[in-house]
């Protein structure tokens, strides 16, 4: 996420190409891994 806001990429299109495969096999990945890349992206963009 820290490369995304650096280079100015949209928060969604972050999001969304965020590479969750290593975290697949974690229970509700499907759900976490988008909400938690959007969290660190927003917390990135305040520093």
């Amino acid at each position: 996420m820290k490369k995304a806001v650096d280079d100015g990429v949209d928060l969604s299109a972050a999001v969304k190409s965020f590479n969750a495969k290593p975290f697949s096999n974690l229970k509700h990945a499907d759900v976490w891994i988008p909400q938690l890349a959007n969290q660190t992206y927003l917390e990135m963009e305040r520093e």
